[in-house]
């Protein structure tokens, strides 16, 4: 926000008085290519294993792959998606897949007790391995 010219791509000019409020302001998330930018209703972005990227979340947009979720510029990147831990998951059926959310906490687990469990751990579940170990 100020008084002059525009400077970058993510800005926008405007003429009125006192034109530049917070609410008509352009939000850009990075495409598909991971270059180029998209023009967005809200900060809201997105990037898949898949190579989806764009403007809203992995769940409005039904993304079934590995996909991260961000709200600043140019944050929906590789490298983003590259730092993100995903965990295996075992389903209902026995099969085993990658988990379609980041693990938020950074770590995984396996466990066996009469059947094969996976997951991603979870802030209850560290309370639960604290308060009977």
């Amino acid at each position: 926000m100020g008084c002059g010219k525009c400077d970058s791509t993510t800005c926008k000019d405007c003429t009125g008085n006192l034109c530049n409020a917070g609410d008509k302001f352009t939000y850009y998330c990075l495409d598909n290519d991971g270059r180029s930018l998209k023009k967005c209703e809200n900060p809201e972005c997105f990037i898949s294993k898949d190579s989806t990227a764009g403007c809203g979340t992995c769940d409005k947009r039904n993304i079934e792959s590995s996909c991260v979720d961000c709200k600043d510029l140019k944050c929906n990147s590789k490298e983003l998606l590259a730092k993100t831990i995903f965990c295996y998951e075992k389903l209902k059926n026995g099969n085993v897949k990658e988990g379609k959310r980041p693990c938020l906490l950074k770590k995984c687990f396996i466990s066996y007790d009469n059947k094969l469990v996976m997951f991603c751990m979870t802030q209850d579940f560290l309370f639960c391995l604290t308060k009977t170990a």
